[in-house]
């Protein structure tokens, strides 16, 4: 009597040539997709770095009263981006002593230019208001 035992069970060569086939296809759509998520989580930061500089800018400017000298600009360096801000002072509606203060941050990012603003209101105070003021207001010096 012989004695049957079990087959070893392997892989056959056609099993394996699949399995290489469909990992060909796969990894390439992994790897994109990974890359993909790469550049926007960055893109991401970027904006989030440049939305708290902004904030952080445009409080320090309204607490030290700078906005009421015209516009300020500056740059920061957060990693390894370089982000440039710039303020913008404009008058509000007919109120001559409320004003627009605009802070814009850029950056640059794959050879395009990105942004973010931020606007809040200011008020200056009548007995502070001086012909420089209103004609920085108003875009340009006085006559």
């Amino acid at each position: 009597m012989t004695c049957l035992r079990p087959r070893p069970r392997a892989f056959t060569l056609i099993e394996a040539l699949a399995a290489i086939g469909v990992l060909m296809i796969v990894l390439p759509v992994l790897l994109q997709g990974f890359t993909l998520a790469g550049g926007i989580a960055q893109a991401t930061r970027q904006t989030a770095d440049a939305t708290a500089l902004a904030q952080s800018k445009l409080d320090e400017i309204i607490a030290t009263g700078d906005w009421q000298y015209g516009s300020t600009s500056g740059d920061e360096l957060i990693g390894p981006t370089r982000y440039q801000w710039a303020t913008a002072l404009d008058q509000f509606e007919t109120e001559i002593n409320v004003q627009t203060l605009t802070l814009t941050v850029t950056w640059e990012r794959r050879a395009a230019l990105n942004k973010v603003e931020l606007t809040t209101i200011v008020y200056m105070p009548q007995s502070t208001i001086t012909t420089s003021t209103i004609g920085t207001a108003l875009g340009g010096g006085l006559p």
